[in-house]
């Protein structure tokens, strides 16, 4: 990771905690959110502003809100390194294997 932040779209509290890493976010949890800090124009400027080197993206399919496909665009833009861990999608600027 090129941060100390991870970002999870879906709700996955345990990524945080096993990887010891940031949450970027106050809520760990969809349904305690703000829906208005899940756009995908308040996610980029989060993303950007705290530098969030990984961005998890689970297959929820009992998510809240599906992932918006023009925050998928920019984040497939922004987070080009590409792993997969099962059916969890891990992208960042650089990951090391």
């Amino acid at each position: 990771a090129t941060s100390d932040w991870l970002f999870v779209w879906h709700d996955a509290p345990e990524i945080y905690f096993l990887t010891g890493m940031r949450n970027p976010t106050r809520t760990m949890f969809e349904a305690f959110s703000d829906p208005a800090a899940q756009t995908t124009g308040a996610v980029e400027r989060m993303l950007s502003e705290k530098n969030v080197g990984v961005v998890v993206l689970t297959r929820r399919e009992t998510a809240l809100r599906p992932l918006p496909p023009a925050l998928r665009e920019w984040i497939e833009r922004q987070y080009p390194s590409v792993a997969w861990v099962g059916a969890i999608e891990v992208r960042g600027r650089a990951i090391v294997r």
